[in-house]
Protein backbone atom coordinates (compact mmCIF):
# COMPACT_ATOMS: atom_id res chain seq x y z
CA UNK A 1 0.00 0.00 0.00
CA UNK A 2 2.93 2.59 0.91
CA UNK A 3 4.97 1.74 -1.86
CA UNK A 4 1.47 2.26 -4.70
CA UNK A 5 1.06 5.45 -2.47
CA UNK A 6 4.19 7.16 -3.15
CA UNK A 7 4.64 5.74 -6.71
CA UNK A 8 1.23 7.49 -7.08
CA UNK A 9 2.08 10.74 -5.49
CA UNK A 10 5.14 11.34 -8.36
CA UNK A 11 3.24 9.55 -10.78
CA UNK A 12 0.10 12.50 -10.18
CA UNK A 13 3.37 14.71 -10.58
CA UNK A 14 3.75 13.48 -14.56
CA UNK A 15 -0.32 13.40 -15.09
CA UNK A 16 -0.53 17.10 -14.24
CA UNK A 17 1.55 17.92 -17.17
CA UNK A 18 0.22 17.06 -20.61
CA UNK A 19 3.61 15.97 -22.64
CA UNK A 20 2.31 17.70 -25.82
CA UNK A 21 3.00 20.97 -23.84
CA UNK A 22 6.14 21.42 -26.65
CA UNK A 23 7.93 23.57 -27.83
CA UNK A 24 10.49 22.88 -25.07
CA UNK A 25 12.69 25.29 -24.44
CA UNK A 26 15.38 25.55 -26.57
CA UNK A 27 18.36 26.30 -24.06
CA UNK A 28 20.17 24.12 -21.35
CA UNK A 29 18.33 22.46 -18.98
CA UNK A 30 19.10 20.37 -15.68
CA UNK A 31 16.99 18.69 -13.26
CA UNK A 32 18.58 18.01 -9.26
CA UNK A 33 17.24 15.53 -6.35
CA UNK A 34 18.21 15.16 -3.29
CA UNK A 35 17.35 13.10 -0.30
CA UNK A 36 17.93 11.95 2.92
CA UNK A 37 19.31 8.43 2.69
CA UNK A 38 17.14 6.61 5.63
CA UNK A 39 13.58 7.78 4.92
CA UNK A 40 13.74 8.46 1.60
CA UNK A 41 12.70 12.04 2.20
CA UNK A 42 13.27 14.65 -0.80
CA UNK A 43 15.09 17.76 1.02
CA UNK A 44 15.53 19.32 -2.72
CA UNK A 45 14.36 18.90 -6.12
CA UNK A 46 14.54 21.27 -9.38
CA UNK A 47 13.18 20.22 -12.34
CA UNK A 48 14.08 22.38 -14.97
CA UNK A 49 15.40 26.43 -15.29
CA UNK A 50 12.42 28.06 -15.20
CA UNK A 51 8.53 26.27 -14.20
CA UNK A 52 7.34 29.36 -16.00
CA UNK A 53 8.56 28.35 -19.38
CA UNK A 54 8.21 24.89 -18.93
CA UNK A 55 6.55 22.64 -16.74
CA UNK A 56 8.15 19.63 -18.11
CA UNK A 57 9.77 18.50 -14.48
CA UNK A 58 13.05 16.72 -15.81
CA UNK A 59 13.84 15.47 -12.25
CA UNK A 60 11.14 13.21 -12.17
CA UNK A 61 9.77 12.50 -15.97
CA UNK A 62 12.82 12.82 -18.13
CA UNK A 63 13.97 9.51 -19.34
CA UNK A 64 17.69 9.71 -20.06
CA UNK A 65 20.49 7.98 -21.16
CA UNK A 66 22.84 7.29 -17.33
CA UNK A 67 26.27 6.61 -18.94
CA UNK A 68 28.84 5.84 -16.72
CA UNK A 69 26.64 6.91 -13.40
CA UNK A 70 25.50 2.92 -14.45
CA UNK A 71 28.68 1.73 -14.03
CA UNK A 72 28.23 1.19 -9.84
CA UNK A 73 25.38 -1.32 -10.99
CA UNK A 74 27.77 -3.09 -13.33
CA UNK A 75 30.17 -3.66 -10.54
CA UNK A 76 27.83 -4.78 -8.23
CA UNK A 77 27.13 -7.77 -9.81
CA UNK A 78 30.59 -8.49 -10.83
CA UNK A 79 31.39 -8.38 -7.16
CA UNK A 80 28.78 -10.52 -6.03
CA UNK A 81 29.88 -12.99 -8.67
CA UNK A 82 33.67 -12.94 -7.26
CA UNK A 83 35.38 -10.65 -8.37
CA UNK A 84 37.08 -8.23 -5.63
CA UNK A 85 38.42 -4.41 -6.35
CA UNK A 86 42.23 -5.60 -6.73
CA UNK A 87 41.00 -8.34 -9.58
CA UNK A 88 42.82 -7.18 -12.83
CA UNK A 89 40.58 -6.04 -15.99
CA UNK A 90 42.35 -5.53 -18.84
CA UNK A 91 42.20 -2.34 -20.55
CA UNK A 92 42.67 -3.59 -24.27
CA UNK A 93 41.17 -3.19 -27.61
CA UNK A 94 37.88 -5.51 -28.12
CA UNK A 95 35.66 -6.32 -30.69
CA UNK A 96 32.03 -7.16 -29.82
CA UNK A 97 29.52 -9.42 -32.12
CA UNK A 98 26.51 -7.31 -32.04
CA UNK A 99 24.11 -9.34 -34.31
CA UNK A 100 24.39 -7.45 -37.09
CA UNK A 101 27.45 -6.97 -39.63
CA UNK A 102 28.80 -4.51 -37.42
CA UNK A 103 31.29 -5.11 -35.14
CA UNK A 104 31.52 -2.39 -31.98
CA UNK A 105 34.61 -1.42 -30.98
CA UNK A 106 34.25 0.16 -27.53
CA UNK A 107 36.78 3.20 -26.96
CA UNK A 108 37.86 4.72 -23.78
CA UNK A 109 37.12 8.55 -22.71
CA UNK A 110 40.69 9.27 -22.96
CA UNK A 111 41.12 7.36 -26.87
CA UNK A 112 44.06 5.73 -25.42
CA UNK A 113 44.28 1.83 -23.69
CA UNK A 114 46.69 1.77 -20.37
CA UNK A 115 46.53 -2.45 -20.01
CA UNK A 116 46.22 -4.09 -16.94
CA UNK A 117 44.37 -2.18 -14.01
CA UNK A 118 42.29 -3.14 -11.23
CA UNK A 119 38.54 -3.11 -11.27
CA UNK A 120 39.03 -0.09 -8.22
CA UNK A 121 41.19 2.02 -11.06
CA UNK A 122 38.44 0.87 -13.80
CA UNK A 123 35.33 2.72 -11.94
CA UNK A 124 37.06 5.46 -10.56
CA UNK A 125 38.58 6.59 -13.65
CA UNK A 126 35.49 5.51 -15.32
CA UNK A 127 37.63 3.44 -18.36
CA UNK A 128 35.02 2.16 -20.04
CA UNK A 129 37.16 -1.39 -21.88
CA UNK A 130 37.40 -3.10 -18.88
CA UNK A 131 33.79 -2.20 -17.92
CA UNK A 132 32.73 -3.94 -21.62
CA UNK A 133 35.09 -7.14 -20.54
CA UNK A 134 33.25 -7.54 -17.15
CA UNK A 135 30.04 -8.02 -19.10
CA UNK A 136 30.92 -10.01 -21.62
CA UNK A 137 32.26 -12.40 -19.16
CA UNK A 138 29.29 -11.76 -16.86
CA UNK A 139 26.45 -11.49 -18.70
CA UNK A 140 24.13 -8.98 -19.48
CA UNK A 141 21.10 -10.76 -16.77
CA UNK A 142 22.88 -10.37 -13.48
CA UNK A 143 23.62 -6.60 -14.38
CA UNK A 144 19.93 -5.71 -15.04
CA UNK A 145 18.66 -8.10 -12.06
CA UNK A 146 20.95 -5.42 -9.81
CA UNK A 147 19.62 -2.62 -11.56
CA UNK A 148 16.66 -3.37 -11.37
CA UNK A 149 16.69 -4.52 -7.74
CA UNK A 150 17.88 -0.97 -6.93
CA UNK A 151 14.81 0.31 -8.75
CA UNK A 152 15.55 1.29 -12.07
CA UNK A 153 12.99 0.42 -14.58
CA UNK A 154 13.88 -2.99 -16.19
CA UNK A 155 12.30 -1.99 -19.36
CA UNK A 156 14.23 0.88 -19.70
CA UNK A 157 17.43 -1.01 -20.14
CA UNK A 158 18.11 -3.24 -22.90
CA UNK A 159 19.73 -6.49 -22.84
CA UNK A 160 22.85 -5.56 -24.80
CA UNK A 161 26.68 -5.49 -23.52
CA UNK A 162 26.25 -1.40 -24.00
CA UNK A 163 24.67 -1.41 -21.18
CA UNK A 164 28.03 -1.73 -19.27
CA UNK A 165 28.62 1.84 -20.56
CA UNK A 166 25.06 2.75 -19.56
CA UNK A 167 22.92 2.62 -23.03
CA UNK A 168 19.19 2.69 -22.17
CA UNK A 169 17.26 5.19 -20.19
CA UNK A 170 16.46 5.85 -16.51
CA UNK A 171 14.82 8.98 -14.58
CA UNK A 172 16.97 10.89 -12.24
CA UNK A 173 14.89 10.35 -8.96
CA UNK A 174 14.74 6.94 -9.71
CA UNK A 175 18.74 7.14 -10.19
CA UNK A 176 19.12 9.08 -6.78
CA UNK A 177 16.56 6.76 -5.12
CA UNK A 178 19.43 3.52 -6.40
CA UNK A 179 22.51 5.45 -4.96
CA UNK A 180 20.65 5.72 -1.77
CA UNK A 181 21.11 2.05 -1.05
CA UNK A 182 24.63 2.65 -1.21
CA UNK A 183 24.78 5.28 1.28
CA UNK A 184 22.85 2.90 3.55
CA UNK A 185 24.60 -0.07 3.99
CA UNK A 186 22.58 -1.80 0.86
CA UNK A 187 19.38 -0.79 2.16
CA UNK A 188 17.44 1.58 -0.65
CA UNK A 189 15.10 4.22 0.33
CA UNK A 190 11.58 4.92 -1.96
CA UNK A 191 11.55 8.86 -2.72
CA UNK A 192 9.13 10.52 -0.74
CA UNK A 193 7.65 14.20 -1.69
CA UNK A 194 5.31 14.18 1.19
CA UNK A 195 4.84 12.53 4.67
CA UNK A 196 0.82 13.40 5.37
CA UNK A 197 -2.23 15.29 4.03
CA UNK A 198 -4.30 17.18 6.25
CA UNK A 199 -7.59 19.36 6.16
CA UNK A 200 -8.04 22.76 7.29
CA UNK A 201 -8.74 21.40 10.67
CA UNK A 202 -5.22 19.40 11.24
CA UNK A 203 -7.13 16.36 10.67
CA UNK A 204 -4.73 13.61 8.62
CA UNK A 205 -6.15 12.37 5.28
CA UNK A 206 -3.35 10.11 4.54
CA UNK A 207 0.13 9.21 6.01
CA UNK A 208 2.95 7.96 3.94
CA UNK A 209 5.13 6.04 5.86
CA UNK A 210 9.05 5.81 5.15
CA UNK A 211 9.66 2.76 2.40
CA UNK A 212 13.04 0.70 2.72
CA UNK A 213 13.99 -2.49 1.16
CA UNK A 214 17.26 -4.34 1.13
CA UNK A 215 18.62 -3.92 -2.95
CA UNK A 216 22.64 -5.53 -2.04
CA UNK A 217 24.24 -6.85 0.58
CA UNK A 218 26.19 -5.10 3.04
CA UNK A 219 29.89 -6.97 1.83
CA UNK A 220 28.99 -6.19 -1.35
CA UNK A 221 27.82 -2.69 -0.79
CA UNK A 222 30.84 -1.47 1.31
CA UNK A 223 33.39 -3.06 -1.39
CA UNK A 224 31.60 -0.78 -4.21
CA UNK A 225 31.03 2.43 -1.84
CA UNK A 226 34.68 2.21 -0.93
CA UNK A 227 36.04 2.07 -4.73
CA UNK A 228 32.74 4.70 -5.18
CA UNK A 229 35.23 7.17 -2.81
CA UNK A 230 38.25 6.41 -4.43
CA UNK A 231 36.25 8.37 -7.51
CA UNK A 232 34.85 11.56 -6.12
CA UNK A 233 38.93 11.32 -4.36
CA UNK A 234 41.55 10.97 -7.31
CA UNK A 235 38.87 9.74 -10.11
CA UNK A 236 36.54 11.46 -12.39
CA UNK A 237 34.73 13.16 -9.59
CA UNK A 238 38.04 14.73 -7.54
CA UNK A 239 37.08 18.27 -8.91
CA UNK A 240 34.71 18.43 -5.93
CA UNK A 241 36.90 19.48 -3.82
CA UNK A 242 37.69 22.65 -5.76
CA UNK A 243 33.42 23.38 -5.57
CA UNK A 244 33.64 23.26 -1.58
CA UNK A 245 32.61 19.70 -1.16
CA UNK A 246 35.08 18.38 1.55
CA UNK A 247 33.65 15.51 3.45
CA UNK A 248 33.35 12.25 3.41
CA UNK A 249 31.53 11.36 0.41
CA UNK A 250 31.31 8.89 -2.70
CA UNK A 251 30.09 8.90 -6.20
CA UNK A 252 29.78 8.71 -9.87
CA UNK A 253 30.46 10.66 -13.14
CA UNK A 254 28.31 9.77 -16.22
CA UNK A 255 28.92 11.33 -19.88
CA UNK A 256 27.09 10.38 -22.99
CA UNK A 257 28.14 9.68 -26.31
CA UNK A 258 28.99 12.97 -28.23
CA UNK A 259 27.99 15.04 -24.80
CA UNK A 260 24.45 14.77 -24.97
CA UNK A 261 23.90 14.51 -21.00
CA UNK A 262 26.26 15.28 -18.21
CA UNK A 263 25.22 13.35 -14.52
CA UNK A 264 27.31 13.46 -10.96
CA UNK A 265 24.86 11.32 -8.79
CA UNK A 266 26.52 10.67 -4.94
CA UNK A 267 26.30 10.62 -1.63
CA UNK A 268 27.41 11.09 2.03
CA UNK A 269 26.20 8.53 4.65
CA UNK A 270 23.43 10.48 5.40
CA UNK A 271 22.28 12.78 2.08
CA UNK A 272 22.45 11.17 -1.49
CA UNK A 273 21.92 13.78 -4.76
CA UNK A 274 22.03 13.70 -8.11
CA UNK A 275 22.18 16.29 -10.92
CA UNK A 276 21.72 15.63 -14.91
CA UNK A 277 22.22 18.84 -17.32
CA UNK A 278 21.38 18.57 -20.98
CA UNK A 279 18.87 19.53 -23.83
CA UNK A 280 15.28 18.21 -23.71
CA UNK A 281 15.99 17.52 -27.11
CA UNK A 282 19.23 15.38 -27.14
CA UNK A 283 21.80 17.24 -28.73
CA UNK A 284 25.99 18.03 -27.95
CA UNK A 285 26.51 20.59 -25.28
CA UNK A 286 29.84 21.01 -27.06
CA UNK A 287 33.33 19.59 -26.80
CA UNK A 288 34.60 18.02 -23.68
CA UNK A 289 31.24 18.96 -21.66
CA UNK A 290 31.41 15.57 -19.36
CA UNK A 291 29.68 15.47 -15.89
CA UNK A 292 32.25 16.25 -14.21
CA UNK A 293 32.52 20.03 -16.25
CA UNK A 294 28.87 20.14 -15.81
CA UNK A 295 27.02 18.54 -13.39
CA UNK A 296 29.35 17.86 -10.58
CA UNK A 297 30.23 21.62 -9.80
CA UNK A 298 26.37 21.84 -9.15
CA UNK A 299 26.59 18.48 -7.18
CA UNK A 300 29.65 19.90 -4.95
CA UNK A 301 28.25 23.72 -3.93
CA UNK A 302 24.55 22.06 -3.24
CA UNK A 303 25.87 18.95 -1.10
CA UNK A 304 28.36 21.34 0.47
CA UNK A 305 25.21 23.41 1.53
CA UNK A 306 23.02 20.37 2.75
CA UNK A 307 25.32 18.68 5.38
CA UNK A 308 26.84 22.64 6.46
CA UNK A 309 25.37 22.46 9.29
CA UNK A 310 25.33 18.65 10.73
CA UNK A 311 28.34 16.77 11.99
CA UNK A 312 30.58 14.80 9.46
CA UNK A 313 29.77 11.36 9.57
CA UNK A 314 31.93 8.35 7.89
CA UNK A 315 31.53 5.28 6.06
CA UNK A 316 32.48 2.58 8.14
CA UNK A 317 33.44 -0.82 7.02
CA UNK A 318 31.69 -3.86 8.25
CA UNK A 319 34.25 -6.41 10.32
CA UNK A 320 33.62 -9.17 7.62
CA UNK A 321 35.59 -6.50 5.39
CA UNK A 322 39.60 -7.45 5.99
CA UNK A 323 42.70 -5.62 4.59
CA UNK A 324 45.10 -7.71 3.11
CA UNK A 325 49.12 -6.99 0.96
CA UNK A 326 48.47 -7.48 -3.04
CA UNK A 327 50.68 -6.98 -6.08
CA UNK A 328 49.32 -3.99 -7.60
CA UNK A 329 49.83 -5.92 -10.88
CA UNK A 330 48.00 -9.13 -10.45
CA UNK A 331 45.87 -8.25 -7.31
CA UNK A 332 47.19 -11.81 -5.98
CA UNK A 333 49.24 -11.93 -2.81
CA UNK A 334 53.13 -10.70 -3.30
CA UNK A 335 56.01 -12.80 -4.32
CA UNK A 336 59.25 -11.24 -2.85
CA UNK A 337 60.12 -10.22 -6.63
CA UNK A 338 56.76 -7.96 -7.15
CA UNK A 339 57.68 -4.55 -7.68
CA UNK A 340 54.64 -2.56 -6.84
CA UNK A 341 52.45 -3.36 -3.71
CA UNK A 342 48.86 -2.16 -2.64
CA UNK A 343 46.75 -2.61 0.23
CA UNK A 344 43.49 -3.56 -0.82
CA UNK A 345 39.83 -4.63 1.18
CA UNK A 346 38.10 -7.92 0.96
CA UNK A 347 35.51 -9.65 2.21
CA UNK A 348 36.60 -12.18 4.32
CA UNK A 349 35.76 -15.46 1.99
CA UNK A 350 36.99 -13.66 -0.98
CA UNK A 351 40.52 -12.95 0.46
CA UNK A 352 43.27 -13.86 -2.56
CA UNK A 353 44.95 -17.31 -1.93
CA UNK A 354 47.35 -17.36 -4.79
CA UNK A 355 50.46 -15.90 -4.95
CA UNK A 356 51.43 -13.64 -7.70
CA UNK A 357 51.65 -15.79 -10.80
CA UNK A 358 53.07 -12.33 -12.70
CA UNK A 359 56.13 -12.37 -11.17
CA UNK A 360 56.88 -15.67 -10.50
Amino acid sequence: GSEMCIRDSYDSLNAEIDPAERPLPQYLQGGLVFMDVRTGEVRAMVGGRDFGASKFNRAVQARRQPGSVFKPFLYAAALKSGWTPASVLMDTPVEVETGSDELWRPVNFSGTFEGPMSLRYALANSVNVPAVRVILELGVTPVIDQAADLGLERDLIPRVPSIALGAGEATLIDMVSAYSAFANHGIRARPMLYTRIENSRGEVLEEVPAYQEEALDEDTNALLVDMMQTALREGTGRAARSWGFNRAGAGKTGTTDMYGDAWFVGFTPDMVGGVWVGFDEVRTMGHRKTGAVMALPIWAQTMAYAVADTPESFFRLPESIVERLVCASSGQLPSPSCPDLTTEIFAIDRVPQRTCEVHQ
